[in-house]
């Protein structure tokens, strides 16, 4: 098996190597985002099981014209939680220095 692909590889020249390549642009497909999950893998492995029922209802055939191209985000961690905070910035000007607090039972100012 390693051979092979050895003399697979050794038959391809530097040159075509080297070319840059263009990606293929498939427009048509529908990416379904999910945030990530053990479960979301079985979701995933239900659409595509399920593929063809979507395919054959008059509503749905014209959302999904092809497989729908899976994608995973990252669900939001512990860190993310923590590190972020929610603040809201005051609008009151700020006032640098000492000054009286004004309180009543202040035994300090």
């Amino acid at each position: 098996v390693v051979d092979r692909a050895l003399n697979s590889v050794r038959s391809i020249s530097r040159a075509t190597t080297l070319a840059p390549s263009t990606p293929s642009q498939n427009k048509d497909r529908v990416p379904l985002v999910l945030t990530f999950h053990p479960t979301s893998l079985r979701m995933q492995s239900i659409i595509l099981r399920h593929f063809r029922q979507l395919q054959r209802d008059a509503t749905t055939k014209h959302i999904f014209p092809s497989l729908p191209l899976s994608a995973f985000r990252r669900d939001r961690s512990l860190r993310d939680n923590l590190v972020h905070s929610s603040t809201i910035p005051s609008t009151s000007p700020i006032t640098h220095g000492t000054f009286p607090c004004n309180r009543r039972r202040c035994n300090t100012c």
